[in-house]
């Protein structure tokens, strides 16, 4: 049995692979956009590395959002996907959540919404949330932040955020395979706190 996780909701795209005797194969690629060019080959390779077919994988953890529109149905497409295949249960965690599991210890995330919003959240030693997942503006992203010891993630720089920041912008695959381990499976959905950047026009173009 192996385990698998998947996070194409921000700049990188992250795959990692757990055996059974706790050997763990990842790649991580801060590629911006083509996750979905970029996906297929990656999880290929872990696979490889890993010695093992699809069929092995029987759980997949995946970053449900928030994140890029695009890179959130990525991920979540894929994951299902292989679940219906191989049989997989599956566990979503929010990006915040896995942000916070790479740190390791109490921290306050914050990730750029761009369009001068930011997504926060803070957590605790055993990653348990303190408070609510929220998107607010850059003026009030910069006051929650003000006074925290440990802060992590993009959206401190893009509020203006002037103290010292955690170097993770985007989970690790190790610390979202231990985050899965402790969490239920269910059906993942994606989470939204907005609507999607792009969209379609409301009438057809002549």
């Amino acid at each position: 049995m192996a385990s698998l996780v998947i996070d194409t909701c921000l700049k990188a795209l992250t795959l990692g692979v757990r055996l059974e005797d706790g050997t763990t194969v990842s790649v991580s690629d801060r590629i911006g956009i083509g996750h979905a060019e970029r996906i297929g080959p990656a999880f290929r390779h872990v696979l490889f590395e890993a010695r093992i077919e699809p069929e092995a994988i029987k759980r997949i953890g995946v970053t449900v959002g928030p994140g890029s529109f695009m890179g959130q149905r990525v991920g979540i497409s894929f994951a299902k996907g292989l679940a219906l295949g191989s049989g997989a249960e599956t566990v979503g965690v929010t990006t915040l959540e896995a942000i916070a599991a790479t740190a390791g210890f109490p921290v306050a995330v914050s990730v750029d919404a761009r369009r001068g919003e930011a997504y926060v959240q803070a957590f605790g030693a055993d990653g348990t949330p303190e408070d609510e997942l929220r998107l607010i503006p850059y003026t009030e992203a910069l006051a929650w932040l003000s006074g925290r010891d440990r802060v992590a993630g993009n959206g401190a720089a893009a509020c203006g955020f002037e103290g010292d920041v955690l170097p993770i912008e985007t989970p690790l695959a190790e610390a979202m395979l231990d985050l899965i381990e402790t969490l239920p499976s269910g059906a993942i959905q994606t989470l939204y706190l907005r609507d999607a950047d792009a969209k379609p026009p409301s009438k057809p173009a002549l």
